[in-house]
């Protein structure tokens, strides 16, 4: 849609539709709403992507779309500040070979003239998928560097055709994502899952916020209402090191074919006042399904260096309608050790109705 290279860049406002109303559409590359290339040897270097826009209603493309997508070179030096934020995409048919992102932002590894990412910022950019299949994950937002921030991003996922047909994603589902390292933040994003009419398919886990290193996942969501996750559900989600805390999962339909978790660190950290609610609230008498284990917040083994600690996590079982199903087992804080610290739970808890 819109393409700049150079120091100080803006993309802003710009889209691309994609349709097939009769005959073919291929595509045999990726579609970018707006697209920019941060590359030049000035200090003190911006680059700002808002509200670019792809809508895909038919067609292939064999590659990734993205609303926003915005790299750093190599040949920069100095500070780089990189934000993108109300970007879009929306997806109600055809079929995509790769993944779907509101917004995208990526770096490669400095070279010659050595660069600074000072801040990496996504904010407020979302996916909506009503139909069609997508082959690898759904973002609202993504970063692939490391130390950034991820707020306020969102995934919805409704087949809402009144149809046999089903809607397909055959990775995960990410509300927001930060890669790998020692300061990521992701804090208020969302995923939305449901499924008025049709089928509705997630092939990976769902994550309403993902920080792949170590830091903070706070205030995420994920919250099913139909169709069917094939692996986990986790509202907050911290790889190594850090906190998840406010975050939850919310289930009133449909079935999670692996563990719910409202927070969760793998290792080394703290998770507290996360919760997970599952009722099958909806007024019919169909099924709620778990297979897994259930956890309001889960503190993974420690490496022996820090103290693994669960506290004020809660988790709601109930049946208002229907069936709810949970097939292991349900705690509302759990924190593991096998090396020299300890493992501390506290004021978790647990409550069943219906």
């Amino acid at each position: 849609g819109g393409y700049v290279r150079g120091v100080t860049t803006v993309v802003s406002g710009n889209s691309v539709t994609i349709g097939q109303t009769s005959g073919t559409t291929a595509i045999g590359g990726n579609v970018r709403g707006g697209y920019a290339c941060v590359y030049g040897l000035l200090e003190n270097t911006t680059a700002t992507m808002t509200s670019n826009t792809v809508k895909v209603s038919g067609g292939s493309i064999a590659g990734s779309v993205a609303g926003g997508a915005l790299a750093i070179s190599s040949g920069n030096c100095g500070t780089i500040q990189v934000s993108a934020s109300g970007n879009t995409v929306s997806v109600a048919g055809g079929s995509i070979g790769g993944n779907a992102c509101g917004a995208y932002t990526s770096a490669v590894a400095p070279g010659e003239f050595a660069y600074t990412l000072q801040s990496d910022a996504v904010t407020g950019n979302s996916a909506a998928v009503s139909g069609g299949t997508i082959g690898g994950y759904v973002a609202g937002g993504y970063i692939e560097t490391s130390g950034g921030t991820a707020n306020g991003n969102s995934v919805t996922i409704d087949h809402s055709a009144a149809d046999s047909t089903t809607t397909s994603v055959g990775g995960a589902v990410y509300g927001g994502y930060v890669a790998g390292g020692t300061a990521d933040v992701a804090s208020g994003n969302s995923v939305t899952i449901g499924q008025t009419g049709g089928t509705t398919h997630i092939g990976g886990n769902a994550y309403g916020g993902y920080v792949a290193g170590s830091g903070t996942a706070t205030s995420n969501s994920v919250t099913v209402s139909g169709g069917t996750i094939v692996s986990a559900a986790y509202g907050g989600y911290v790889a190594s090191g850090g906190t998840a805390s406010g975050n939850s999962v919310t289930v009133s339909g449909g079935t999670i074919g692996g563990d719910v978790y409202g927070g969760y660190v793998a290792m080394n950290g703290t998770v507290s006042a996360n919760s997970v609610t599952i009722d099958h609230a909806q007024a019919d008498d169909g099924t709620t399904s778990i297979t897994g284990c259930v956890y309001g917040g889960f503190a993974g083994d420690t490496s022996g260096s820090s103290d693994s600690i669960a506290s004020s996590n809660h988790v709601t079982i109930a049946q208002t309608h229907g069936t709810t199903i949970i097939s292991v087992y349900v705690a509302g804080g759990w924190a593991a050790n096998e090396h020299s610290q300890q493992a501390i739970a506290s004021a978790n808890t647990v409550t069943l109705s219906g």
